[in-house]
């Protein structure tokens, strides 16, 4: 009896950080930070990669389906989600390969699958231009990797395999994935950092150069009112002077 509610409480806590993971999944692309030029850095990929080394490829998938259908809405078309679900379903498989490094199998699947599905997407089917595109295909997989850097993190936290009833070999972490978490980080998160740093000043920059356009604009629009003004008292006059002249 005992056994049997132990298992029973186990089934519950994974179904709820289940139902957690791919709420926070959601939550997590909602809440994006938008870099500007219509770009925007995601955090729900931290979730749904917990979510697919705790409970597997089809509940993994599960998770990126509903988490990244936010992204329909936040960039009105649907490519960004069949990347998404694509990495989860790559990092799912390599998993269950035996493959248990989840920053190695996410890196794998930007280099080799992601970066070319953008290419197609962004550049060929939605055509963004050139410039765009590259940005595009810069910011996903450094967003990706990142976000893959977060979840190998929490994935350390041991207690998290137990709430999920994940089996025991799925919890085992290797020094190596440790080394190569810390390594990632070093060199990942100055980027971010300085990706932040420089994209602000692009904003800056534009919104500068909007404002003196927009001031030129207002300027000229002015001088040409004023013009106006002037063409049509002068017209005036120019219609008045018969009119006085037959009154006098």
């Amino acid at each position: 009896m005992v056994i049997k509610k132990n298992k029973t409480s186990l089934l519950n806590s994974a179904i709820l950080l289940l139902v957690i993971l791919i709420a926070v999944g959601y939550a997590g692309n909602y809440l994006s930070y938008p870099f500007g030029f219509g770009v925007d850095f995601l955090f729900g990929s931290i979730a749904v990669l917990i979510a697919v080394s705790l409970y597997g490829i089809w509940w993994g998938a599960l998770a990126s389906l509903i988490a990244s259908s936010y992204t329909i809405i936040l960039w009105q078309h649907p490519y960004a989600l069949i990347i998404f679900v694509c990495e989860t379903l790559f990092v799912g498989w390599r998993i269950r390969q035996g493959k248990k490094s989840l920053l190695t199998n996410d890196v794998i699947f930007w280099l080799c699958v992601g970066i070319p599905l953008v290419l197609v997407f962004y550049g060929y089917i939605l055509q963004v231009g050139v410039v765009t595109t590259a940005i595009i295909a810069l910011k996903q997989p450094v967003n990706g990797i990142f976000n893959a850097l977060i979840a190998s993190l929490v994935l350390n936290y041991k207690p998290i395999h137990r709430w999920a009833n994940s089996p025991p070999n799925k919890a085992t972490l290797f020094f190596e994935q440790i080394l190569l978490n810390l390594l990632v980080a070093f060199l990942l998160i100055p980027a971010l950092i300085l990706m932040v740093v420089n994209n602000n000043a692009a904003i800056e920059h534009e919104q500068e150069a909007l404002i003196a356009t927009l001031d030129t604009s207002a300027q000229n629009l002015v001088t040409d009112l004023r013009r106006w003004h002037q063409s049509g008292l002068e017209a005036l006059r120019f219609l008045a002077k018969p009119v006085a002249k037959a009154k006098l």
